[in-house]
């Protein structure tokens, strides 16, 4: 399936979501850039594995005091919404 993310998004997932996966990574940076966009073609079971390792991630950083979506919240949520797979 093929998903487009920003050049930003790409960057954080590389930096502080994928850091133990470097499979993922390495599919991820198999994209190309097309009009500031990161466009990837990846197997469904790495977009399942991306938006898992985001919904996690949102559980501890998502979140400030009064459980409101965070700055990182909001960037995880985009994330697990863009590779969402349906059916």
């Amino acid at each position: 399936m093929t998903f487009s993310i920003t050049q930003i998004q790409k960057k954080y997932l590389i930096d502080s979501v994928l850091l133990d996966r470097k499979d993922l990574i390495k599919e991820l940076m198999s994209g190309h850039l097309v009009r500031d966009m990161w466009r990837v073609s990846i197997s469904d079971e790495a977009a399942d594995d991306i938006r898992d390792l985001c919904s996690e991630m949102l559980q501890s950083v998502g979140f400030g005091s009064k459980y409101e979506l965070t700055t990182e919240g909001k960037m995880l949520n985009e994330l697990i919404d863009t590779f969402y797979l349906d059916g």
